[in-house]
């Protein structure tokens, strides 16, 4: 990397894997920046990058040195939190693929998306006011005739599999909270 920095403070402003450009009117690359002169900034080429940067909040002469804590341990907290939502918005993504795809149920498969959910669970409740009834029921496998006893184990089935990918989620945000680089991909009910 190359860095930008005041040549009296070595308080570091810019970090590119660009070259950069100083001239008498400024940094001219890979930016433009008029109050960069090179009588108070210098270049600083191949440099190894520290694990968090931010601008004007660390100086370099060697090795990199932390110039304001507190405005960096809150730049730090701001980045993090952010990555940490970015985390949870992407497990709560998987867990609704997960969620909607589908479970197996007598050697078939039988969808668990929102609509499909929704319609089982108006068979169950039919079920419910007439034990007797015949439901037929669409597959992948073509249709079924099911009664009370399939449907409310295929109710069960499905029930279960959406609890254990909540369960999941619930189980990795908590993780995520104390660890931002968990994976998020395993543990998953198939």
């Amino acid at each position: 990397m190359n860095i930008v920095r005041e040549i009296q403070s070595k308080l570091v402003l810019y970090m590119t894997p660009e070259e950069v450009v100083i001239t008498d009117r400024g940094m001219m690359e890979p930016l433009r920046a008029f109050d960069i002169k090179p009588d108070t900034h210098e270049v600083v080429n191949e440099v190894d990058a520290p694990e968090f940067f931010v601008g004007g909040l660390l100086s370099y002469d060697g090795v990199w040195a932390v110039a304001d804590q507190v405005r960096y341990d809150e730049a730090f907290a701001a980045v993090l939190l952010r990555y940490k939502q970015s985390k949870l918005d992407a497990l709560a993504a998987f867990r609704y693929q997960k969620e909607i795809g589908g479970v197996l149920f007598n050697g078939m498969t039988v969808p668990t998306d929102r609509q499909s959910q929704s319609m089982l669970t108006g068979a169950y409740n039919a079920m419910q006011i007439d034990p007797t009834r015949i439901i037929n029921w669409k597959t992948n496998m073509g249709y079924l005739q099911l009664d009370a006893a399939t449907i409310t184990m295929l109710s069960s089935v499905v029930a279960n599999h959406i609890q254990s990918c909540f369960t999941r989620e619930m189980e990795l945000a908590a993780a995520i909270e104390i660890d931002v680089n968990t994976d998020i991909t395993t543990g998953w009910p198939s």
